[in-house]
């Protein structure tokens, strides 16, 4: 005959054990707990500790001629992945001469291929400097012209001189000489137009008419220069007992023939 289980004792039992367990789980988690927090401490101290008990070191940053280049794309923004060496070259030695467009020398001369430096030839075209252009004197002035008056002879007349030259009368008067043409005024009179000179040009002959009889004087100036005029522009001088003109020219009128 099977036992008869009493609800109260069963219940009664059970919240011993339930009071027994939470008592024995109180005790684990008392000894637990302190333990746990102090291993915890130990573990951050250690690094403070450890950096601070650390000897402090100083490196000093060494100088290298040769660069290095970071290269990966794969790698995140601030770090390095791999490095690379650039071929070091000498900063005091001069590369490139810039006077020579051959190839690479060395200031005042070349190279043997080897970067030693060789002198420049003395008789290299860069080293002669060709001499200034020489400058041209310039012309000097004229000192005497060669004047024709009408079917006159030709004549050399000097500044300051009467002409025609004797035996013929003088009617005109050289005043001055330049490169191109010669001004003359009127030997004893005057121009109509009041001007003191007019100029007469090699190449383009000069009319001028006396204004009392209405006689015209053709002047054609053939040469202009510094000593004797060529023999085919001043021929001989005629004999004696030519013909001379008589006429006195008070007051002229003149006239260019284009």
């Amino acid at each position: 005959m099977a036992k008869k289980l009493d609800p109260k004792a069963k219940a009664k039992r059970e919240k011993v054990i339930a009071a027994v367990a939470g008592v024995v789980l109180l005790g684990v988690l008392a000894f637990a707990i302190p333990m746990t927090m102090k291993q915890l401490k130990g573990q951050n101290a250690n690094p403070a500790a450890a950096a601070a008990t650390a000897p402090a070191t100083t490196t000093a940053p060494t100088v290298s001629t040769e660069l290095a280049s970071a290269t990966g794309p794969s790698v995140s923004l601030g770090q390095l992945d791999s490095f690379g060496r650039f071929e070091s070259k000498d900063p005091f030695e001069q590369q490139v001469d810039p006077h020579d467009t051959a190839g690479p020398t060395v200031s005042g001369g070349g190279t043997d291929g080897t970067g030693s430096a060789v002198p420049r030839s003395s008789d290299s075209p860069a080293s002669t400097a060709s001499p200034p252009p020489a400058r041209r004197a310039p012309l000097p002035l004229p000192t005497a012209a060669v004047i024709v008056v009408n079917d006159g002879p030709p004549q050399r007349v000097t500044p300051g001189q009467d002409f025609p030259l004797p035996p013929l009368d003088p009617l005109f008067h050289l005043v001055a000489l330049t490169r191109k043409a010669a001004k003359i005024s009127i030997a004893g009179g005057s121009l109509d137009d009041g001007k003191a000179t007019v100029t007469l040009r090699k190449g383009r002959p000069l009319t001028l008419m006396n204004t009392a009889d209405g006689t015209r004087y053709e002047l054609r100036l053939l040469w202009l220069g510094t000593g004797v005029p060529p023999a085919s522009i001043l021929p001989p001088t005629p004999a004696a007992g030519t013909g001379s003109s008589t006429s006195t020219t008070t007051t002229a009128t003149t006239t260019t023939t284009p």
